[in-house]
C-alpha cells in the first residue's frame, strides 16, 4: 500500500513516520491557521467570558473555563473523524484561542484545518507549514484570549461535552480542579498513575514542571517511571480492544497520543489504528458512494482544467482510500500535467511570445497546485512589454517611422494583440505607402537618386516591402545602364611621342618631346544632359546656372559649364574615369604632328563656318575634330585636368616660375581667357589656363578620361551605383623628365 504521504519526495517510510510525514504534509494548508485563530472575536482578560455585549460573571462560576475549553477541544476532535472538517476547525480554533498553551490543541487543529484546505504537497509549501505549526507552540503570555458567548451556557455546555464524549468515545468525568503547587501536582499525578486515570496523571505532571517550588528530582523520576509503565499497560489494552471494537481502540489511541506525542509507540499505534479504523469506515455502500463521489469530482475539476481542485480532491480520496490506483494515477497525472503546462509556457517565453506565455502563466497561477516561477515571468514579462511600449512612443515622438515600426514589429510579436503596437504598425505602413509612391513619381521625373533615396526609407521601415524592393533594383540597374552607355564616348590616344609647349609664356619651350602611354578621351565635353544624369542619379547639388534647380531642356546638348574642379572629378569617378592630365589634353589636341589648333588639318570650307567664339552643342563640328577624332578642343569653354600649374620643363620665365605651387588647376582649351587680350582669333591649344579648383566659372566645363576602353567589371555589379567611388584605375604615366604633378626647382 503507498498512502498519499508517501508521494512527498524525502519523505520518511512506515507506520510511524506516515503519520509524522502525514502532520507535515497536511500542515502545509495550515499556514495561515495561526493569523485565523487570532482573527477570532476582540480578546478580554483571561478567564473572562462575554454574552452578546455584557459579562455574566454568573455564568463563568456556573461553568469553569477549563471545562469549557476541553469541551470544544474534544467535541472538534469528534468532528473531524466525522468528516464535518470546517465544524472541527471552527471549534478547535475556538480552543486554540483560549489555551496557546496546549500544543496538542495545535496538532488536532492543524490536521482538521489541512483536511479542510488540502494542497499539493511541494516542498516549499510544506516547509511553510511546518514553520507555522511550529510557531503554534510559542506560548504567547501577553496576548489576552477569550472564548464565546455560547460557552457561558450550562446546558450548552453539559450537552456539548456529553455529545462529543459520546463521538469521540471518550470516558471519565472531568478532571477535579488542581493544586496550585508543584508538590501537590506531582502527588495527584501519582495517584492517579495508580487509578489508572492515565491522562490526567500525564496532564498534570507536565503542568507540575512549570510551578515552583520544584519537587526532588528521585521524587519526580519515580512518578515518571510509573507513568511509563503505566504508558505501556495502556498500549496493552488498546491492542486487545483493537480485536473486538476497533473504533474505540481508535479513539483511546488518539487520546494517548494527545498526551504522550513524544512516545514514538504511541504515534505507531495511532497510525495503524487510524489506517485500519479508515479502512473499516470506508467499506460498504456508504464508502462505494463516497468513493464515487471523489471520482465524479476528480474528473469534473480535470476537464475544466481546474488542476489545482482536481488534487485537493485527489488527496482526500488516497486518505481516505490509501490504495486507490485511480487516486494514485491522478495523482501522477495531474502533477505531469501540471509540469507539462509550466514547460509549454517556459518554451513561449524563451521564444519571445511572451503574450501567450503570460496567458498560460496566468492560466497556472490560477488552476494548477504548483505555480512554479510563474508570477516572477509574468511580472518579467509586463516590464518587457513596458519597456517596448515606452520605446516605441520615443521612436513616435522622434518622427523616426523606422525605429517606431521596428519597435512596434518586436512588441506586436511578442504582444499580438497589443492596441500600442497595433497602431504605430499601421501608421508605418501608411508612410511606407506614400514613401513607395514619392520614389515612383521622382524616378518618372529622371530623379534617380531622389527616387533611390525614398526606396531606400521604405526598406529600412519594412525591410521586406516588395514593391521598394523591386522598384529600388530597377532604378539602380538603369543607373548602371545609363552609367555604362556613357563609355561608349571613348575615343583611344595612341601611345608615343608628341610635341609640347608654345610662345605663351605659361607653355614655353615650344617643341619640346614628350611620350605617353595609349590612353583614352571622351570624344565629346560633358553635356548638360550628361551633368543631369549625374545630379539626379547621385544625388549632388544642381549649378548655379540651373534655374532653380533644373537644367533648361534647349541646353541639353551644349557644354557643361560652371562646376568646380571637385565636381568634374567626381562625375569622372562615378562613372568609373578620370579627369585627364594636361598632358594627354594637349597631345589629343595637337596630335602626332603638334598642331597648334586641333583643326589646323581640315579643310577650308569646313573651317570658315566654324566659330570659336560661339556656343554650340557638344556633337556641332565633328568634321573639325582633333587627328585623335576628339571633338570641340577649342571652344568658349575651358575643360579642367588633374594636374596642378607648374612651369614646363625647362621655363626659365621667373614670374612663372614665382607662381604658387598647388594653388591651381590647369584647365585648356578656351577660346578666349579672361587673363589674354582680346583678339580675333582663338587662344592655340598651349594655352595654359590657371584657375583655382574652387572656381565655378561658366566657361569651365571638362571631360574625362579612361586607361581602358571599356567599363570596369564593377561598374556592372555595383550595389550602390548613386555613390561615388575611387575608381580602380592606375596613375598614368608621366613623360620622360616631367610629371603631371609639380616640378621640382
Amino acid at each position: 500500500m503507498v498512502s498519499n504521504e508517501a508521494k512527498t519526495p524525502g519523505m520518511w517510510r512506515g507506520p510511524v513516520a506516515a503519520c509524522a510525514a502525514f502532520a507535515m504534509l497536511v500542515l502545509a494548508a495550515g499556514a495561515s491557521f495561526p493569523g485565523e485563530a487570532q482573527s477570532k472575536p476582540h480578546p478580554k482578560k483571561p478567564g473572562t467570558v462575554t454574552q452578546g455585549s455584557a459579562s455574566t460573571p454568573a455564568a463563568v462560576a456556573e461553568v469553569p473555563v477549563e471545562e469549557q475549553k476541553d469541551a470544544y477541544l474534544i467535541s472538534g476532535i469528534a468532528k473531524r473523524q466525522q468528516g464535518k472538517y470546517r465544524e472541527a476547525v471552527d471549534d478547535l480554533t475556538i480552543y486554540v484561542s483560549g489555551n496557546d498553551r496546549d500544543p496538542d490543541g495545535h496538532w488536532e487543529l492543524a490536521v482538521a484545518y489541512s483536511l479542510y484546505h488540502s494542497v499539493r504537497p511541494v516542498p516549499a509549501i510544506r516547509r511553510k507549514g511546518v514553520d507555522a505549526f511550529r510557531r503554534c507552540f510559542e506560548l504567547s503570555p501577553g496576548v489576552q484570549r477569550t472564548l464565546p458567548p455560547a460557552a457561558a451556557s450550562r446546558p450548552t455546555i453539559t450537552a456539548m461535552v456529553a455529545d462529543a464524549r459520546k463521538a469521540a468515545g471518550v470516558a471519565g468525568e472531568v478532571a477535579p480542579s488542581r493544586s496550585i503547587d508543584a508538590e501537590g501536582l506531582l502527588r495527584l499525578s501519582e495517584r492517579q498513575v495508580e487509578a489508572g486515570d492515565l491522562f490526567e496523571a500525564k496532564r498534570n505532571f507536565d503542568e507540575m514542571k512549570a510551578l515552583p517550588p520544584p519537587p526532588q528530582p528521585v521524587e519526580r523520576e519515580q512518578v515518571r517511571l510509573k507513568l511509563v509503565n503505566a504508558l505501556g499497560g495502556k498500549i496493552l489494552q488498546i491492542h486487545s480492544l483493537e480485536v473486538s471494537n476497533v473504533s474505540q481502540a481508535q479513539a483511546e489511541a488518539g487520546k494517548l497520543l494527545r498526551f504522550f506525542p513524544d512516545e514514538p509507540v504511541a504515534l505507531e499505534t495511532y497510525v495503524r489504528l487510524q489506517m485500519r479504523y479508515s479502512k473499516l469506515a470506508m467499506e460498504g455502500l456508504i464508502g462505494q458512494k463516497l468513493y464515487q463521489s471523489y471520482r465524479n469530482s476528480i474528473e469534473g475539476f480535470m476537464l475544466k482544467g481546474q488542476f489545482q481542485n482536481a488534487l485537493a480532491e485527489v488527496n482526500r480520496l488516497l486518505f481516505n482510500f490509501p490504495r486507490s490506483e485511480f487516486g494514485e494515477r491522478k495523482y501522477e497525472e495531474i502533477l505531469r500535467k501540471n509540469d507539462e503546462a509550466l514547460k509549454i509556457a517556459d518554451d513561449a517565453f524563451n521564444a519571445g511570445r511572451f503574450e501567450e506565455a503570460r496567458r498560460k502563466y496566468e492560466e497556472i497561477r490560477a488552476n494548477y497546485p504548483d505555480p512554479g516561477t510563474a508570477q516572477d515571468a509574468i511580472s518579467e514579462i509586463d516590464e518587457v512589454r513596458r519597456k517596448l511600449e515606452m520605446d516605441l512612443d520615443r521612436a513616435k515622438e522622434r518622427g523616426s517611422y523606422a525605429a517606431a515600426y521596428k519597435t512596434a514589429k518586436d512588441l506586436s510579436a511578442k504582444f499580438p494583440s497589443n492596441v500600442k503596437a497595433q497602431e504605430a504598425v499601421k501608421a508605418s505602413l501608411a508612410d511606407v505607402s506614400n514613401r513607395v509612391k514619392e520614389g515612383s513619381t521622382a524616378l518618372e521625373a529622371g530623379k534617380t537618386f531622389e527616387a533611390i533615396t525614398s526606396y531606400q526609407r521604405v526598406l529600412a521601415t519594412v525591410a521586406d516591402q516588395a514593391e521598394a524592393q523591386e522598384s529600388l533594383n530597377a532604378a539602380r540597374a538603369s543607373l548602371r545602364e545609363t552609367k555604362t552607355k556613357l563609355w561608349t564616348m571613348l575615343e583611344p590616344v595612341a601611345a608615343g611621342t608628341f610635341i609640347l609647349g608654345g610662345a605663351y609664356a605659361e607653355s614655353k619651350p615650344k617643341n619640346k618631346q614628350a611620350t605617353l602611354p595609349l590612353f583614352f578621351l571622351d570624344r565629346q565635353k560633358a553635356s548638360n544632359a550628361n551633368y543631369r544624369v549625374f545630379v539626379m542619379g547621385a544625388g549632388m547639388k544642381a549649378p548655379e546656372s540651373w534655374k532653380n534647380g533644373e537644367m533648361d531642356p534647349q541646353k541639353a546638348d551644349f557644354p557643361m559649364g560652371g562646376v568646380s574642379y571637385a565636381e568634374a572629378d567626381a562625375f569622372c569617378r562615378w562613372v568609373g574615369k578620370r579627369l585627364p592630365t594636361e598632358f594627354e589634353w594637349e597631345k589629343a589636341a595637337r596630335g602626332p604632328e603638334g598642331l597648334d589648333l586641333p583643326y589646323d588639318d581640315a579643310p577650308g570650307r569646313l573651317r570658315k563656318p566654324f566659330d570659336p567664339f560661339q556656343d554650340y552643342p557638344v556633337n556641332r563640328w565633328p568634321e573639325l575634330a582633333s587627328p585623335f577624332k576628339i571633338e570641340g578642343l577649342v571652344g568658349p569653354v575651358f575643360e579642367w585636368t588633374s594636374s596642378w600649374f607648374v612651369p614646363y620643363p625647362g621655363n626659365d620665365d621667373a614670374a612663372i616660375r614665382n607662381i604658387p605651387r598647388d594653388a591651381f588647376k590647369v584647365a585648356r582649351g578656351g577660346s578666349r581667357s579672361p587673363s589674354a587680350p582680346p583678339s580675333d582669333k582663338p587662344l592655340e591649344v598651349a594655352w595654359r589656363e590657371r584657375r583655382r579648383p574652387d572656381r565655378r566659372d561658366a566657361d569651365l566645363g571638362f571631360r574625362c578620361a579612361a586607361n581602358e576602353a571599356s567599363a570596369p567589371e564593377w561598374l556592372a555589379t555595383d550595389p550602390e551605383p548613386e555613390k561615388v567611388h575611387e575608381p580602380p584605375a592606375r596613375p598614368p604615366a608621366p613623360a620622360p623628365g616631367m610629371s603631371g604633378g609639380p616640378a621640382k626647382k
